[in-house]
């Protein structure tokens, strides 16, 4: 019986069929078996696009530096002209940069969606620190004006000053109304309770309304004078006295006329007619009054 054999080739080192061997058999030798079902060959990865990094905006910082800048200027004008009036005003308004804040924060998220937003703690904080000191500051200005019995001794002595000046002017046919208003300053320990006790710093000051139409400055002023010189103010500090009278919705002039001291009272009629405020009402279409 003839057996296969397999011979050797030398020179190349590769076993070679022998003359038995079949050609099916060998090849199924010589190639191998195909790749099992399901099998891919995955290829090497290539070169990944460069992504464009995400831009980062702050939310904040136009309200803080908004804030920064209104601090500047408030605390430079106070330095200047120091004027406690201009702080409580602006203290008001401190609300204001929570709504320009919050305006920062729509206005971002519409307009920069595709960018990251990142929100500025330290712009909140800091605007939360203004505003609560504003609120702080226009606490105290209510304590100082209506604390401590400062309200009741300006209404005290405002009601003593008006019973006065009734009893100097009682009879006078031209005044329509008289007004006093007093403003104590200082602190609240030594406030006055008299008229009497009025310090040099305290403010007075007296309005009086008068009926009928004059027929010019020179008329008016002459009318103030009298009042002037029947309003004893000797006891007082320093008073101003502001005389109106008038009416535009009726088609008269407004006359104004305001004294301040001492040497504006002993003006005659004529000088104070220089300082008569005239405002004469509007003509109408036709151009008459």
């Amino acid at each position: 019986m003839i057996q296969n054999e397999t011979w050797m080739d030398i020179s190349s080192g590769i076993p070679q069929p022998s003359a038995g061997d079949t050609a099916a058999g060998w090849e199924t030798e010589k190639n191998p078996s195909p790749e099992p079902a399901g099998y891919t060959e995955h290829a090497a990865p290539g070169p990944q696009p460069l992504q464009k990094p995400q831009r980062v905006r702050r939310v904040g910082s136009f309200t803080m530096g908004v804030a920064l800048i209104a601090c500047g200027v408030l605390v430079l004008l106070f330095l200047l002209f120091h004027n406690m009036e201009m702080l409580f005003t602006a203290a008001k308004w401190s609300p204001v940069l929570l709504i320009l804040l919050g305006v920062e924060v729509l206005v971002s998220n519409f307009l920069f969606r595709k960018d990251k937003l990142k929100y500025d703690f330290l712009s909140g904080f800091f605007c939360l620190c203004v505003i609560g000191g504003s609120l702080l500051l226009s606490a105290g200005s209510v304590v100082y004006e209506y604390g401590e019995g400062r309200y009741e001794a300006e209404a005290s002595i405002s009601q003593q000053i008006s019973d006065q000046c009734y009893e100097q002017l009682q009879g006078t046919q031209e005044i329509s109304s008289l007004s006093v208003h007093v403003s104590l300053n200082g602190g609240s320990r030594d406030l006055p309770q008299t008229y009497q006790d009025l310090r040099a710093y305290d403010d007075v000051h007296i309005d009086v309304r008068l009926v009928g139409q004059d027929a010019d400055a020179q008329a008016f002023a002459q009318r103030c004078k009298a009042i002037s010189d029947r309003l004893d103010t000797g006891n007082l500090p320093l008073v101003s006295v502001s005389f109106y009278a008038g009416n535009l919705d009726n088609g008269q002039a407004e006359y104004d006329l305001t004294i301040h001291d001492r040497f504006q009272k002993e003006l005659s009629a004529e000088q104070l007619a220089e300082l008569v405020d005239v405002t004469q009402p509007e003509p109408d279409e036709e151009g008459t009054v």
